[in-house]
């Protein structure tokens, strides 16, 4: 993309100024307006390389989520538009290339925040059918996993469940967490429940 569909969006504290940028830039997590060109290229160095994203941390990346959003109601971030259609979803990897920046953001901010939540979720998106579009259905899911992600608690035991689940019946699949399990023997599903056994964290004192 043209460095200029971006020049004109409104920054704060910042100048306008163009540079070449010369380095990576991790966004403040003080400020949610920063220069977009570069959130830019750091999500699209991204989607060319998944590991480019572990130099970034969840605040950082939900900081590019929150620009992406300002791009969008901008009008001037056209997004791909490969899953913009109803269908089966594909696996993850080919997901990430051609999906939306927002879900870009949404699935690395996941995987920074909870790893084994996404791992839970990303196993199971494959050939699941969504009736509006790819990208609405697993950015909702998203959505919704993101406000679990920090007080649950995913076990590798869970991932391997969820997974058998899924493969046995991939429409069966509902990656919310379920309200009946609040340990072994809770949900009346047991190992057959299409929801996510998700232990609360314990927090200690906030002081």
């Amino acid at each position: 993309m043209n460095e200029d569909d971006y020049h004109d969006v409104p920054t704060r504290g910042r100048s306008t100024t163009r540079k070449s940028p010369t380095r990576r830039l991790t966004p403040d997590p003080q400020r949610t307006r920063i220069d977009p060109r570069f959130v830019i290229q750091n999500l699209d160095s991204i989607r060319r390389d998944e590991d480019y994203a572990a130099g970034f941390s969840a605040g950082a990346i939900h900081d590019m989520q929150l620009q992406v959003r300002a791009l969008h109601k901008a009008g001037r971030l056209p997004d791909p538009t490969t899953y913009d259609k109803p269908g089966e979803a594909p696996n993850i990897s080919n997901f990430l290339q051609g999906c939306t920046y927002l879900n870009l953001c949404k699935v690395h901010q996941l995987r920074a925040m909870n790893p084994n939540l996404a791992k839970a979720w990303e196993v199971t998106i494959m050939n699941r059918r969504a009736r509006s579009t790819i990208n609405a259905m697993l950015g909702e899911e998203l959505e919704d996993l993101l406000k679990l992600a920090r007080d649950y608690i995913t076990d590798d035991d869970e991932i391997t469940r969820f997974g058998r689940v899924y493969r046995k019946a991939p429409e069966r699949i509902r990656p919310r967490v379920c309200r009946f399990y609040t340990g072994p023997d809770s949900c009346r599903m047991g190992i057959n429940c299409d929801h996510l056994h998700l232990r609360m964290e314990q927090r200690g004192p906030s002081w």
